[in-house]
């Protein structure tokens, strides 16, 4: 059991690792206490110091360019660094998801931010540790079918990939 269980994780990794991430055209910026640091291959900052930028809560392109450069270090550092980033991280990006589902009036920079979080998702949850997580908080699964948007084809399209891989993968855990 334990070895189809890993190779389901394995499969998991492989399905999200296809899907196409649609990305903004724009270069990688890390956050390094409230300045920009243009920087197209390295990411700079540890997971903590991404946990502390998301919870002294920055707002619009300072909050885009942190989820940039956070997906990037999710998809690219070893699994040690997204459990590191952990618990405490997927509450902050859902918490930012949710602030941002509630707003009455949603600017283009709010939709772009929500289609950012829904990326970090998806590169949190590319392992073990993270699909774990992801199954385990009761948020997670609401708020990414609360931002299914039809006016959003494209993050429409990557959380309905989520969500399947998901009932296929997390069929065994649930």
């Amino acid at each position: 059991s334990s070895i189809a269980q890993l190779q389901a994780d394995q499969d998991m990794a492989v399905h999200l690792n296809r899907m196409p991430m649609t990305t903004l055209e724009e270069p990688v910026r890390s956050t390094v206490q409230g300045g920009l640091r243009n920087s197209k291959h390295e990411c700079t900052l540890s997971s903590q110091e991404y946990v502390h930028e998301l919870r002294s809560g920055i707002m619009d392109e300072k909050l885009l360019n942190c989820l940039e450069s956070l997906r990037v270090s999710l998809t690219s550092n070893p699994v040690s660094w997204v459990n590191n980033f952990g618990h405490e991280g997927l509450g902050l990006l859902l918490d930012n998801l949710d602030k941002l589902l509630d707003k009455k009036q949603q600017e283009n920079i709010d939709k772009r931010n929500q289609h950012k979080l829904i990326q970090c998702l998806k590169a949190f949850m590319n392992n073990k540790y993270g699909l774990q997580r992801i199954l385990g908080d009761e948020r997670s699964l609401l708020l990414l079918t609360r931002a299914i948007d039809p006016k959003q084809t494209n993050m429409m399209t990557e959380i309905v990939k989520i969500l399947s891989a998901i009932c296929i993968i997390g069929e065994e855990n649930m």
